[in-house]
Parts: structure tokens; C-alpha cells; sequence
């Protein structure tokens, strides 16, 4: 398994699929304490993993931090010792919505949300995305990129299907629900091979998987377009 496609919590192949998975980038510093090897979480996760890990209420909770403030400090334990740090905040500080599934907040000055989940996990919206939940009551999301395989296909890659794909990877039980009720779109776009490394270059969109008291929120929710004027 290649680590950097490895899943933070279940150690599985992480296909990026928008809304089903999230790779984090470290410079987010988002807190693991649980992780005796690394103080902050990076890199990819499965959605369903963290729902169903212990953990993710510790993950939540620092999430929750990171969303909805501007810069802070944190503080983070290793090796017995207590560091401090400076934290950039997103600056999602606008509550919009709570219930049972989550919390949804808006950014002080610009044109997106993110929704935070009840067991985790992160969705990010713009003002298109937020207009066709509340019209059509569904959103569709485009995603994908470059993903590093583990091991060199064993037949014409650029001729797989999506499953095809996801049972080379051995994940297809996670994906499971993507593939019975997302839509997805998958499509190839370039493959690499060089020094025992294997690059495949895709996209993929599918429906997004959203619970239903945000969806009957959005369908009531009317907002002021607003940006930030660097001038």
C-alpha cells in the first residue's frame, strides 16, 4: 500500500471521490492526539471510516475549532512535551443552520459554507451548489485528480470502468454506495508508469450523499451575495 493514499483510520486505498472522501493538507494542522506518531492529521480518509471511529468526536471538536474561528493558538502534546502553535482559522464564523445531522456556517466574507457533520466529516459549498440544493434538492460535484496506484495494472487501464477500477484497488465494499446511489461519472484521463511508480489521472462526479434535515433547510434558505473588497 502506498502511504500516501493510504486511509488515515481504516490503513485502505483512498480513491478520491468528492463527498465520500477527504484528503486534508497538514499545513491545516488539524489535531491528532491520537496518532503517537504525528500531531496533525494529514493526508486522505474515507467519510464512512471516520464516522465509524472512535475518534471522530476528537476530530469534530478540533474541526469545529478550525472551521468556525480566525487564527489561534493550539497546543498539541509529543514525546511528553506540550507545544504551542498558531493556528490559521477558515473563518467560517457565521452559524447558519443546526440539527440533528450537523451544523452548517458561512464564511464572514465571502461566498461559501461548510457543513460539519455530527460524526466528522466536512463539506465545503459554494453559492451554485447551495442554489441547487435548495431548488433541486441535491448537488452534483466534480472531483478526482492524480492518484498514485499501488501496484502496475494488469490489463489497459484506459478500457476500466469505475468498478473495474475500485476492485483492482480493493476497496469497492467502501465505495459500495457510490456506485448503487451517486451516479458517479468516472472518467480516465492519463496514465504514467516510471521507477516503480504508477500515476493515474482521472475525474470523477457523482451526487453528493447529504442527510435530509440539511436538504429541507437549504430548500427555505434565501442569502445576500457578499465579497471581500481588497481595494
Amino acid at each position: 500500500m502506498n502511504d500516501l493514499n493510504s486511509c488515515h483510520f481504516c490503513g485502505r486505498y483512498v480513491l478520491q471521490v468528492p463527498g465520500w472522501t477527504t484528503h486534508l493538507e497538514s499545513y491545516r494542522m488539524l489535531r491528532s492526539p491520537w496518532d503517537a506518531e504525528n500531531s496533525f492529521l494529514s493526508g486522505p480518509f474515507h467519510h464512512s471510516c471516520l464516522r465509524a471511529s472512535p475518534h471522530s468526536p476528537t476530530f469534530r471538536g478540533d474541526a469545529l475549532l478550525l472551521c468556525t474561528s480566525h487564527d489561534h493558538d493550539i497546543t498539541t502534546v509529543f514525546n511528553g512535551s506540550v507545544h504551542t502553535h498558531r493556528r490559521i482559522g477558515m473563518g467560517f464564523t457565521e452559524p447558519v443552520f443546526s440539527g440533528d445531522s450537523g451544523d452548517l456556517f458561512r464564511h464572514v466574507n465571502i461566498d461559501s459554507w461548510v457543513f460539519i457533520e455530527k460524526d466528522g466529516p466536512l463539506h465545503f459549498f459554494d453559492p451554485k451548489e447551495m442554489n441547487s440544493l435548495g431548488e433541486d434538492g441535491a448537488v452534483r460535484i466534480s472531483g478526482g485528480g492524480i492518484t498514485m496506484l499501488p501496484r502496475e495494472p494488469d490489463s489497459p487501464i484506459e478500457q476500466w470502468s469505475l468498478v473495474r477500477l475500485l476492485d483492482f484497488l480493493e476497496v469497492r465494499d467502501l465505495y459500495a454506495d457510490v456506485l448503487d446511489r451517486l451516479r458517479p461519472d468516472y472518467t480516465f484521463w492519463e496514465y504514467g508508469a516510471w521507477s516503480g511508480k504508477f500515476r493515474l489521472d482521472y475525474s470523477l462526479d457523482c451526487d453528493q450523499d447529504l442527510p435530509q434535515d440539511l436538504i429541507d433547510f437549504c430548500a427555505g434558505y434565501t442569502y445576500r451575495s457578499r465579497s471581500l473588497d481588497w481595494e
